[in-house]
């Protein structure tokens, strides 16, 4: 019995988003390299920001402030009234929700009571924790809004000054989960010159 083999066709971006309705990327790069400047150009974007960075790249936006406004602000963006005036929603950055999460959840001394060496320093169990919930959040976003929405994800990266730098995604902090990438449809690292 024969098997029919498909050639590969190798795609452009553009290529590429022509067949899929909303796209899920994941954009890296050092801090000032131009990502929310990228996303801004996403058509009709809607900017979920957490670092508070510059206004002019962020006409429309929701500033979060804590871990668990998450689960209220995924509702607030399946409504009609949101669905209808944007077609991107940008995530600014995980790195700041790593960060969120630290300070809301793994720290807050109300919710949990580790025994730490020192107060602020996290535990080993922390690390694991801290990963299983961001992709729990990441994977649940994904889940949730890309339906309705192209879904943007910003990461600072480790210095790369130049394109022959680049190299596989290597993430600011030991605590973003490994498959993020794999979640995504396109990857794309952001470089000065």
């Amino acid at each position: 019995r024969k098997c029919k083999r498909k050639k590969m066709k190798i795609q452009t971006p553009d290529q590429y988003s022509q067949q899929i309705d909303n796209l899920k990327c994941l954009f890296y790069g050092q801090t000032g390299s131009g990502k929310t400047t990228l996303l801004s150009n996403f058509p009709n974007p809607f900017v979920v920001d957490m670092e508070y960075g510059l206004g002019k790249n962020k006409p429309f936006r929701a500033t979060i402030d804590h871990y668990d406004d998450f689960d209220k602000l995924i509702t607030i963006l399946q409504t009609d009234d949101f669905i209808e005036r944007f077609n991107t929603i940008g995530f600014d950055s995980l790195n700041e929700l790593v960060e969120l999460h630290i300070r809301d959840i793994i720290l807050d001394k109300e919710r949990i009571k580790a025994n730490r060496l020192y107060e602020g320093q996290l535990t080993q169990n922390d690390y694991g924790k801290i990963a299983r919930d961001i992709n729990k959040l990441i994977r649940k976003i994904i889940a949730e809004l890309s339906p309705h929405y192209s879904l943007v994800f910003l990461c600072a990266e480790q210095n790369i000054t130049y394109e022959t730098q680049q190299r596989n995604l290597s993430l600011v902090g030991k605590v973003l989960p490994e498959t993020l990438p794999r979640l995504m449809d396109i990857v794309g690292c952001v470089f000065t010159k």
